[in-house]
């Protein structure tokens, strides 16, 4: 349905956060994933390793490799935009002028 001014305030309280739709979707990627990539492979590696089975596991890993490198750059983008680099460096300035003016106290004493 499409949003109007009187249900508004509904979909924002359904529209689910970014949060959880990244836990939904690692736990279906584990569903799908997690229990047929084994039974697969093994099935393939029973039958003798054909040029086909490994074909496609070849392309199927490719895909994966390709999907998570993706979805981990996107991850890092986000994490380096909200990560607050000002303030971690202005932690680290304070912590290491305390630590040279005590330096500077013990030397003096």
């Amino acid at each position: 349905q499409v949003s109007t001014p009187e249900n508004e305030p509904l979909f924002k309280a359904l529209q689910p956060s970014r949060q959880q739709l990244q836990d939904a979707l690692k736990s279906d990627f584990v569903q799908w994933c997690g229990a047929a990539v084994p039974r697969n492979f093994r099935a393939a590696l029973h039958e003798g390793g054909s040029p086909q089975a490994k074909s496609a596991i070849e392309a199927a890993m490719k895909e994966v490799i390709q999907q998570s490198s993706q979805f981990l750059d996107k991850e890092m983008c986000g994490i380096r935009a909200s990560a607050g680099t000002q303030r971690l460096s202005s932690a680290c300035v304070s912590d290491v002028a305390t630590a040279v003016r005590n330096e500077v106290k013990i030397f003096e004493s």
